[in-house]
């Protein structure tokens, strides 16, 4: 079974009333998710999102400011979305003509398809406020699986410019932009080995009266796992343990098994047919 990774990512930038309609391909790797992460730079909401016309789900909203300067952050996500090519809706509304948006789509395989397991690992940090033009930073420690990914979306807004930078080893930063107005949004992930691990990064560049928002989270593989027994007396299975996350954690022990044992792991389906007695 595959552990979560990283497989493609999009970014979106525009203005005025109604929101984005946009051709999006999320490939077609077992076990999808979509994240589509959104930020701009004053007031205005997300009502709604689609992806090949079926609703994401709004998982994360955050937001700060500080002497007009405001920084915000919406998550959401669909599970198991339409493979290839398709349309991304995003449905904004409550803003101005001049609001600047921008959004970023990424999409990880190998991840747990249910909201509740990959949540319980979430994390989220409002970065500190600065006064004057000086570096900004921000830090997340997570406890993580061997086989997880730590994904992280970092949104600023200063008066200037900059980039996202000094970035913790281990961190890949896939995507990094900014509006036209000084918010900028970077996405970066970094595999878990089932420690304690940290990740960090700050802005440099004139950011003054700089805010942020940072949420971040471990993805895990999936957590559920199927085991179909066909055409097999009931006492043929002498014992069935399931891991809870590694799937090198499953045993299977057979005695006097005839016929055929069909095994469903994920997207992975074995069956072995037998025609005599296994010891």
């Amino acid at each position: 079974m595959a552990d979560p990774a990283y497989a493609n990512s999009g970014q979106f930038v525009w203005s005025g009333i109604g929101g984005l309609s946009s051709a999006y391909d999320v490939g077609s790797g077992a076990n999808r998710i979509l994240f589509v992460y959104i930020a701009r730079h004053m007031e205005g909401t997300i009502s709604g999102i689609t992806y090949g016309g079926t609703a994401l789900t709004q998982v994360k909203t955050l937001s700060s400011s500080r002497l007009g300067v405001t920084s915000r952050l919406d998550v959401w996500v669909l599970h198991g979305p339409t493979t290839g090519s398709n349309t991304l809706a995003i449905t904004t509304a409550d803003h101005l003509s001049t609001t600047r948006w921008i959004a970023m789509a990424e999409v990880f395989t190998g991840a747990d398809q249910s909201l509740a397991n990959y949540l319980k690992a979430n994390e989220e940090y409002t970065a500190d406020t600065q006064t004057a033009t000086t570096t900004n930073s921000w830090t997340n420690a997570h406890d993580t699986d061997a086989d997880s990914l730590i994904i992280t979306a970092w949104c600023t807004k200063g008066t200037g410019g900059g980039t996202h930078g000094g970035l913790t080893a281990g961190q890949t930063e896939r995507l990094e932009g900014e509006n036209g107005y000084g918010t900028i949004l970077s996405i970066t992930d970094r595999a878990g080995d089932g420690t304690a691990l940290t990740v960090s990064g700050s802005i440099t560049g004139s950011q003054a009266n700089s805010v942020g928002n940072v949420w971040s989270h471990v993805l895990l593989p999936p957590q559920s796992i199927t085991l179909g027994l066909t055409a097999v007396p009931a006492s043929a299975v002498s014992s069935a343990v399931i891991g809870a996350i590694e799937d090198a954690n499953i045993t299977i022990t057979p005695t006097a098994l005839f016929e055929t044992l069909t095994i469903s792991i994920g997207a992975i389906l074995v069956t072995h047919p037998i025609e005599t007695e296994m010891f």
